[in-house]
């Protein structure tokens, strides 16, 4: 599902991905000590074939932590090996954590879920035209508002935008409950609405009502402490089967999944969600918070408050995607069984091989014996050589909207890119009108409207084409 605000080199925090079980039929389930050996077997082939430096994953099994193991290198460079203690990004799946922040306010009777966004905010940041937009709408997806979402290098000495900025920069581009549009800004403006109605800082909040409870020992999940740093991973992306080490960023968008955490942790979290709102006798939501939290909230997509949600052969599943520069994530659990997992990566493309590992790794637990999955490894794409006056054609701005613009230059023989608070990246071309980017997995074609006259649009390749309009 592409969105404007997360399309470019994955900077999304996260895609929800969907993919329903193949066969599922009633099965005993495994014993653990099985589906481990198995995985172990799967994760080896994948890091050998892929050069994905690291993989971890934590089971959920019974409402509880059954097993946890990572495998490959937290930092390539240094061959430090990945332990289940080494923090990585949780991207987008940590949207769950922020909607449960919110239920709790509403628990606690500090708003409800159709409270307006701009009764909340007040008069002087209230956004323009959208007193109809609530909460709701917000958590869901379903806000019909667009900000601005950016990054910031991580040693720079730039600062990312705050709450406020964020809310300020915002606008409304359509009606609320209508469209599904993956909106990361409606998150960051949650921190902003959990700090007012509840006086603490947004990291302070979710540490003390949610993460401790569960025993995830992390006072500030969104400003790593120095312990965490020492533990973390450094982000990598993949370049002919091969890991090159990625820039380290700041999100302005931080509590839409800007967090570095454990697997177990977020396994805990998911844990307590599978278990209608509790975790080794610590409750942080009622079972009707977390029924409300996983309906869906409207009818055009598979999504409720903070988290996906699949039903495959008569049987729902939650789940989501979570996705940062040299990062990704991905959690699923079934309530039903009180079953999931959840894994994490320190390289940009391994969304491709994590999802369906996480999808073996239930069908494991289930009992069922599946296919190996198959080769994730990338085919080298060829590079040619074209007459730099050809690219000359494209030169220029090409844009999806307002806020989101891929500027086009050249610089001798050489082609790039540039999209809206993205660094540059160098493309190559695979023919005359189509090239391709080595530092993400992307690419686009330059087309016209008139056969015989001047290039009028970009076509972008990346999870779902986009086509961006030239501007004159």
């Amino acid at each position: 599902m592409p969105s404007t605000s997360r399309t470019w080199l994955a900077l999304l925090l996260g895609a929800l991905l969907i993919a329903p079980f193949p066969g599922l039929a009633q099965t005993t389930p495994a014993g653990t000590a099985t589906v481990a050996d198995r995985l172990d077997r799967e994760v080896g082939k994948i890091l050998a074939e892929t050069g994905i430096p690291a993989i971890s994953i934590a089971l959920v099994r019974d409402g509880g932590i059954a097993w946890s193991r990572a495998w490959g290198l937290a930092n390539v460079g240094g061959g430090t090996p990945a332990t289940p203690d080494t923090y990585l990004s949780t991207g987008s799946t940590f949207k769950f954590v922020t909607a449960t922040a919110i239920m709790q306010l509403v628990e606690k009777g500090l708003l409800e879920l159709d409270t307006p966004l701009n009764s909340l905010v007040g008069p002087e940041l209230a956004v323009k035209g959208a007193d109809d937009v609530t909460i709701r709408h917000m958590l869901s997806h379903h806000s019909g508002l667009e900000g601005p979402v950016g990054t910031v290098p991580l040693w720079s000495r730039l600062a990312p935008r705050t709450p406020t900025q964020l809310l300020q920069g915002t606008r409304r581009t359509g009606p609320p409950g209508q469209t599904f549009r993956y909106c990361n800004e409606c998150f960051g403006i949650m921190a902003l609405i959990i700090e007012k109605l509840s006086g603490q800082p947004y990291d302070d909040y979710v540490a003390e009502h949610i993460l401790r409870p569960l025993g995830i020992d992390v006072a500030k999940p969104s400003v790593p402490s120095p312990t965490v740093v020492e533990r973390m991973a450094l982000p990598y992306n993949l370049v002919d089967n091969k890991p090159v080490p990625v820039a380290q960023v700041r999100f302005d968008v931080f509590a839409a999944g800007d967090v570095y955490l454990r697997p177990e942790d977020m396994a805990r979290f998911l844990a307590a969600q599978l278990n209608g709102g509790g975790f080794r006798g610590k409750r942080i939501l009622t079972e009707a918070s977390v029924a409300e939290m996983r309906r869906q909230q409207f009818d055009d997509n598979g999504y409720g408050l903070g988290t996906g949600i699949v039903t495959a052969g008569g049987r729902t599943f939650i789940e989501h995607g979570g996705s940062t520069p040299g990062f990704n994530s991905f959690s699923i659990g079934e309530p039903a069984t009180r079953s999931g997992v959840y894994v994490m990566s320190n390289s940009g493309q391994s969304a491709r091989a994590i999802q369906p590992l996480a999808m073996l790794a239930m069908r494991l637990m289930r009992g069922e014996n599946p296919d190996p999955l198959p080769s994730f490894a990338t085919v080298e794409k060829k590079k040619i050589e074209i007459d730099p006056s050809i690219f000359d054609r494209y030169v220029g701005q090409y844009e999806l909207n307002p806020s989101f613009v891929i500027t086009v230059t050249r610089e001798g023989n050489r082609f790039y890119l540039q999209a809206t608070n993205q660094p540059r990246l160098e493309i190559f071309a695979s023919s005359e009108t189509d090239f391709f980017l080595r530092a993400v997995e992307a690419s686009v074609t330059f087309e016209r409207d008139d056969p015989n006259g001047p290039v009028t649009y970009m076509i972008l390749h990346q999870g779902g084409d986009q086509r961006l309009e030239r501007r004159r």
